[in-house]
């Protein structure tokens, strides 16, 4: 084994030493140049001043506008095209209900009582009895199966549901002006491509009369329809609104002998004034202070006191209650008669049929003016003014009327459920196109019709006598409902059930 010395082993040891010692050294002088920075170096820092920071100039930006947000349109209900069925749909439409019985002829006890409006089917088998014609039918809920009397139940083809109709209010015999104009409103913003409004004059009152036009306004046929010329047949205008809704909400989805509704219009426009004095209309519903104008609201007055005596409370042909004009009696006094009691303010305006002024205005055109011989001052009716075509409701209707070469005319008036044709001095080719009108509406409403020739105590200066005797036009006049007007309410489902399909049949007779 070799053998370190002792001398080696030292110089080795020192020589470590050394190194050690050098290291320690260099650790020394970084701790001592680290403790000055420490100390010293924030002195330094603010001797200097703050160092900011180096920013690059930058363009200033407008800020963005606010995107608006567009409104999404409104989303309603839309009806779908009815199914194909194996039988055919009837609406009951009787004043008040119809029986439904076991057996046909009106033997034994009703199942139940059908109220008007109610919908049946009616699979094709039919039972002549005691003179009268009847269906076996069944409700279209299934409660019910029956005979029913034909006489009270139309057929239709488009069924409606009601709850998709919710803009005419039917649940309110008081429809105004005022619910009409905002019913239009309504019309005219959810169906803006089926039908469009016209201001076409104004009232003596100062309200708008406006014209409907439902269908394409270019369409190459047109038919003109007018509704409550006569104060106290409000009504008929809530029927005609409903009518106009019906077609609206249906355009699509609606059809006639499978025809759909949109082709018809388009081939056939209507157009509709719905209300034609709304002036008469308001004082039927409130009275003389309806009326905006103190002039005619004394005109309305004037009128109660001279003919307040002249009126009896009387049943009719058909025992309905009501209030009888008896001018053509002369000298009659109710004081003098003792036939009490004697109207009031309130029951004289509700039966008022004229305009703010006591003119009535289907009375008031210059078609056979000056063979109308009724009363000679304003009244609640019969008054046919100083002269033809004084009020500024008939001049806007004659006007309108020319406007379209139409069809044919049709006014809605109350009441009687029954249709009237023809007119006093018509020719005969005219007279026999507007008892062939009025044939064709009796099919499909059942309502009876009427030579207006042939019947007492007419007197021309109508609109109906305008549309036939100087237009050379077809033309009818539906009265609807059964009891002395005001209607009340109560009528409206059977009204409605029998004239829903009327305007489509007319459109699909034009086509064809």
């Amino acid at each position: 084994m070799p053998r370190v010395s002792a001398v080696s082993g030292m110089h080795n040891g020192s020589a470590a030493q050394a190194r050690l010692g050098m290291i320690a050294a260099v650790i020394g002088m970084l701790l001592m140049i680290a403790a000055d920075i420490l100390c010293f170096g924030p002195l330094l820092k603010g001797a200097a001043g703050p160092v900011e920071p180096v920013r690059e100039e930058q363009e200033e930006l407008e800020p963005e506008p606010e995107q608006v947000k567009e409104e999404e349109p409104p989303v309603f209900d839309v009806p779908e095209t009815a199914p194909e069925v194996d039988y055919r749909r009837l609406v009951c439409v009787p004043t008040n209900a119809l029986p439904i019985r076991e057996e046909p002829g009106g033997k034994g006890d009703a199942l139940t009582e059908l109220p008007p409006g109610t919908m049946l089917r009616w699979y094709g088998e039919e039972v002549a009895a005691g003179g009268n014609l009847f269906y076996h039918v069944e409700t279209e809920d299934g409660a019910f199966e029956g005979y029913v009397t034909e006489r009270y139940v139309i057929p239709v083809e488009t069924p409606a549901d009601e709850a998709l109709l919710d803009i005419v209010d039917a649940t309110d015999a008081l429809y105004t002006y005022e619910e009409m104009e905002e019913d239009i409103a309504e019309l005219l913003v959810r169906y803006p491509d089926r039908i469009a409004d016209e201001v076409i004059g104004e009232s003596l009152d100062g309200r708008q009369l406006h014209a409907l036009t439902i269908g394409e306004p270019e369409a190459p046929q047109h038919i003109m329809m007018q509704a409550a010329i006569h104060g106290r047949e409000y009504m008929a205008s809530q029927l005609a609104m409903k009518l106009a809704e019906y077609y609206c909400t249906y355009y699509d989805a609606g059809t006639y002998r499978g025809i759909p509704y949109r082709e018809l219009f388009a081939h056939t426009a209507i157009h509709l004034i719905p209300m034609a004095n709304p002036d008469g209309v308001t004082i039927s519903q409130y009275g003389a202070e309806g009326l905006r104008d103190p002039e005619y609201r004394e005109a309305v007055l004037g009128a109660y006191e001279r003919e307040r005596l002249k009126f009896a409370l009387e049943e009719d042909v058909d025992e309905h209650t009501g209030w009888v004009d008896h001018y053509r009696i002369k000298g009659y006094d109710a004081s003098l008669t003792g036939d009490g009691p004697f109207i009031t303010q309130g029951e004289y305006t509700a039966i008022w049929k004229a305009d703010a002024r006591g003119v009535d205005l289907n009375r008031n055109f210059d078609a056979g003016w000056e063979e109308v011989e009724l009363k000679e001052e304003p009244a609640h009716s019969s008054y046919k003014g100083e002269v033809p075509c004084s009020e500024p409701e008939v001049r806007a209707l004659t006007e309108y009327s020319e406007r379209y070469d139409h069809l044919c005319y049709v006014n809605y008036h109350a009441r009687g459920n029954i249709i009237y044709y023809d007119a006093v001095g018509s020719t005969e080719e005219v007279s026999a196109a507007s008892e062939d009108l009025a044939k064709r509406l009796q099919a499909v409403t059942k309502y009876d019709i009427v030579n207006t020739t042939e019947v007492n105590n007419v007197n021309p200066g109508g609109f109906g006598d305008w549309a036939q005797r100087i237009l050379g036009k077809p033309g009818v006049t539906i009265e609807v409902g059964r009891y002395p007007c005001p209607l009340e309410i109560g009528e409206f489902p059977g009204m409605w059930g029998r004239n829903r399909e009327t305007w489509a049949m007319l459109l699909a007779d034009a086509i064809s």
